[in-house]
């Protein structure tokens, strides 16, 4: 969970206009998560008696909670640009190239998934009660973004101002979940 805030503000300039007051902001976030969970039987013998039983499970909860708060304000100029990448399941990469997969949705990350595995391989099982294999898999993005900016110019005469604010945002998720028994 990351949570960011900003503010900038900037007064002064003069009765006559002549002045000037300028406000800038940037904000950039990013958030990389790779992980994974596996639960394995793997060549081996396995018995129970009576109601006995078998339990492989393997679970992998990963979320991404992202807040910026960015606020400018100025008597003249105000500008504020924020920035937000949130990744799970892909290799992390520079702004430069986040920022052009969120422009055009070119999707250049590198996907490493976020991967779940609840398996049985070349074993024997006798089981007298229940066998339960269980693999699962919670992933998910969530990503707040605000980006205000304001300009309240005030002169005498030639008061004249400028407020002009952006965002960018990507969120990439990338999972896998298997669960099988084989051999």
């Amino acid at each position: 969970t990351a949570h960011i805030e900003g503010q900038v503000s900037s007064s002064g300039g003069s009765a006559y206009g002549s002045g000037t007051s300028l406000a800038v902001s940037g904000m950039i976030a990013t958030n990389a998560v790779l992980n994974s969970a596996k639960a394995t039987l793997t060549n081996s013998v396995v018995s129970t008696t009576n109601s006995g039983k078998l339990d492989i499970n393997a679970q992998n909860v990963a979320n991404i909670n992202a807040t910026i708060e960015s606020k400018i304000s100025s008597g003249d100029t105000a500008v504020g640009v924020t920035l937000a990448f949130n990744t799970l399941g892909y290799q992390s990469q520079n702004v430069l190239l986040n920022s052009i997969d969120a422009l055009l949705g070119t999707s250049i990350g590198t996907a490493q998934p976020s991967a779940v595995e609840a398996s049985i391989i070349n074993s024997s099982v006798n089981i007298a009660g229940d066998l339960t294999l269980t693999a699962l898999s919670d992933a998910g993005i969530t990503a707040t973004l605000s980006n205000e900016a304001s300009s309240a110019a005030s002169a005498v005469v030639n008061a004249g101002g400028m407020a002009a604010s952006g965002v960018l945002t990507s969120n990439m998720l990338s999972s896998t979940t298997k669960a099988y028994i084989d051999n």
